[in-house]
């Protein structure tokens, strides 16, 4: 027992611990994984259990207000899908959301047990390491990718095939997430805590023009529709304020010169717009306009245009058109989004607001139990909708006060530290912008490792705040 004292209470450990968590978790279950019957067990399972259970032995417990309520969140989202699983239809569905919740509420509690434990700063020096490990793998492995077209095999590659079409998706980084827009979440929340977790405001500056270059090229070689104008948008905001700091900070003459540089940008804008454009020779945009814009046939389109409204007969007729390959021209994102989007509300108001249990979104939609057809699509691509959906009001309002939490705590910032609050609040914008792009969202590691993370960071915005005027 003294000996178990000893390793929990080891601190060294603990952060050798904490890194191994970070440096595992992108790998999942791909490697020394092994079954135990009920579940699969793999290195990143095992860090995170050993976190856990030394964390409740010590009985680690958060002194923030925001961080308390955050950990009784977690508890409450378990509870409610436990719950939940005696009722649902097919528990196979519902086992998987329920698993993702206790390991979302595991791994949230190790992100603030190890504040509690190492302190902020060691945590945050901790993490930031850790993630720009693993940032680096993924962007040479994400390079290496698009220049070769090799990919870890999966189902996107056997899809790949099936096609038989060399265009601009064979080439468009998977790593071992198998979907571009996966690769894409990923790296685009794992970029945010990289500049979030940066002590240095010059450095996160540079940081952040960086990461944000990045996730736009990322994003146009990986043809996401969502990537391209979220990386547009925060590359906008970093540049806005990167201008707005150093007009401040710049003597009168050298200000006016800027005024001048940006009358010249603005001019070239202007041009840009007003003048009427070359496109490139049609059969060189031939192979890009392949996957970024849908094909219909004739017949196909009308039939579908025929069908706002689909009953489960039809949707399970339909269903069996959709295992062909020539089918994936044909589907259309934006459309599948909003049926999805649509059947997630009817759900949740035919629920009579307490959600259909966890996996049945997925459930309803694989079985012809929806309204609106979506291209047999059984994701809900949006992360509120899948929570509202599917647990209610009883989780989707302490998580929207959550969120909302997070927002009141950087406006309390905003006139001490505006270049950190900026960032803050561009992270909350690109995570809820961002979980529009994966099929689900409570799946996904990244999910919980990023909110945690935040609520962690905006419990010590005044560490924050206070480390930048210094550096």
């Amino acid at each position: 027992m003294t000996k178990l004292r000893a390793l929990v209470t080891d601190k060294k450990l603990n952060e050798v611990m904490f890194t191994l968590l970070i440096l595992t978790f992108p790998f999942g279950s791909n490697y020394f994984s092994f079954s135990i019957g009920f579940m699969t067990v793999y290195p990143n399972l095992l860090v995170l259990a050993v976190l856990f259970i030394s964390g409740v032995l010590r009985k680690d417990l958060p002194a923030s207000w925001l961080e308390k309520y955050f950990l009784g969140f977690l508890i409450l989202f378990s509870v409610v899908n436990l719950a939940y699983l005696p009722f649902v239809a097919d528990k196979s569905y519902a086992i998987v959301d329920v698993r993702s919740t206790i390991l979302m509420a595991m791994t949230g509690y190790v992100f603030l047990s190890q504040n509690v434990f190492l302190g902020f700063d060691k945590w945050r020096s901790t993490l930031a390491f850790a993630f720009r490990v693993v940032y680096a793998i993924v962007l040479i492995f994400g390079i290496f990718e698009y220049t070769t077209g090799w990919h870890f095999s999966g189902m996107i590659t056997e899809h790949l095939i099936e096609r038989g079409l060399v265009d601009l998706a064979v080439y468009s980084p998977l790593f071992l997430w198998d979907n571009p827009n996966n690769f894409m979440l990923y790296f685009v929340l794992m970029g945010f805590l990289l500049i979030l977790l940066e002590p240095s405001r010059k450095m996160r500056n540079y940081l952040a023009f960086f990461v944000m270059a990045l996730n736009l090229f990322f994003a146009t070689v990986t043809l996401s529709r969502i990537g391209v104008p979220l990386s547009v948008f925060s590359f906008a905001v970093i540049s806005i304020l990167a201008g707005y700091e150093t007009l401040r900070a710049v003597t009168k003459e050298l200000r006016s010169k800027i005024y001048l540089v940006l009358f010249a940008v603005i001019s070239l804008i202007i041009v840009y717009f007003s003048n009427e454009k070359f496109y490139g020779i049609p059969e060189a945009r031939q192979m890009r306009e392949t996957t970024s814009q849908p094909v219909y046939p004739e017949q196909h389109e009308a039939y579908l245009k025929s069908l706002p409204v689909a009953d489960s007969t039809t949707v399970q007729s339909i269903a069996v058109t959709n295992d062909s390959a020539a089918v994936s021209n044909m589907r259309n994102s934006r459309d599948e989004r909003k049926s999805l989007a649509k059947n997630g509300l009817v759900f949740f108001f035919e629920s009579e607001l307490v959600g259909i249990g966890p996996g049945q979104f997925r459930y309803r939609h694989d079985h012809g139990l929806i309204r609106y057809y979506a291209y047999g699509n059984n994701g809900p691509h949006f992360w509120f909708i899948e929570i509202m959906s599917q647990f209610g009001l009883i989780v989707f309002i302490p998580y929207i006060f959550l969120l909302g939490y997070l927002v009141a705590k950087v406006a309390g910032i905003v006139r001490k530290d505006l270049n950190y609050a900026t960032f803050f609040l561009l992270a909350l914008i690109g995570f809820g912008v961002g979980s529009l792009m994966p099929s689900a969202f409570l799946i996904l590691d990244i999910n919980w490792m990023f909110t945690a993370a935040l609520v962690v960071l905006a419990a010590n915005f005044s560490s924050m705040t206070k480390s930048a005027e210094h550096v």
